[in-house]
């Protein structure tokens, strides 16, 4: 196939195009197929190729547009700087928050390298609480790499990470209020007169994905003070990352 991979891509890329769904799908995935498995000659088309995956990624079908992104981030992965006349295209669909997809943003990173920093802090902008939790991460393994050269970058991701400690975790309580018999079941007469009169919680909810991203900037407080040591003496010791009195009353803890 690599033998002949230019007819062969001159099908698939015009099966894009196609009335029917399946096909169209079908065309994504086989792309995704063919930059995994059609190393390196695969990459030399990517003026031809990339132009047409940007364009599925708008598909009326999801399913479709799901094999797209399968597409991008497979071939995006070991691409380099043929990437940066497409980074910013790309960026564009790949940060809407309706359609964002991790694996597709860590190949186009990985290939645009430095070119991908103005985009780095950009995903703070978005209400995607697990896009957050990642670039954490990522900031702590830099801060590990680099040890105190990573100081010069605290003030940019300090406060980043004080905003994500500070985020309101969402818990709900939901009690019940139905009366006093119908919740003993013995016409309200009960042994123990203060339980009697409280409130039982039947359900509690808390927004987990929140808890995950502030425990992922509870780390990488950890690893900036660890790493650059003085230089983070300056900033204040957070724990907003605690539950609020409010929470704790709503928990009936004292």
């Amino acid at each position: 196939m690599k033998e002949k991979l230019e007819p062969i891509l001159h099908v698939v890329l015009g099966a894009l195009r196609d009335p029917e769904e399946m096909v169209r799908g079908a065309a994504s995935f086989a792309l995704g197929q063919f930059a995994e498995y059609l190393q390196p000659e695969i990459v030399s088309h990517y003026e031809s190729v990339l132009p047409c995956i940007l364009s599925a990624l708008d598909d009326i079908s999801d399913e479709v547009k799901e094999k797209s992104y399968y597409a991008l981030a497979a071939f995006c992965e070991n691409m380099s700087e043929e990437i940066l006349p497409y980074l910013d295209p790309l960026m564009g669909k790949l940060l809407d928050p309706s359609k964002i997809v991790l694996s597709a943003i860590g190949s186009v990173a990985s290939a645009a390298e430095q070119a991908f920093i103005p985009y780095a802090e950009k995903g703070f902008g978005l209400e995607f609480s697990e896009l957050r939790e990642y670039t954490h991460g990522f900031s702590s393994n830099i801060a590990e790499i680099m040890d105190g050269g990573f100081a010069q970058y605290l003030p940019r991701v300090v406060p980043l990470a004080f905003s994500s400690c500070n985020l309101d975790i969402g818990s709900a309580v939901d009690v019940d209020e139905s009366d006093d018999e119908s919740r003993n079941g013995f016409g309200g007469v009960s042994s123990d007169d203060e339980a009697h009169n409280e409130p039982r919680v039947r359900n509690i909810s808390i927004r987990t994905g929140v808890l995950d991203e502030k425990a992922a900037a509870t780390q990488a407080l950890g690893m900036f003070a660890l790493h650059t040591k003085t230089s983070y003496a300056q900033y204040p010791l957070c724990i907003a990352f605690l539950p609020s009195p409010s929470c704790f009353e709503e928990f009936g803890c004292n």
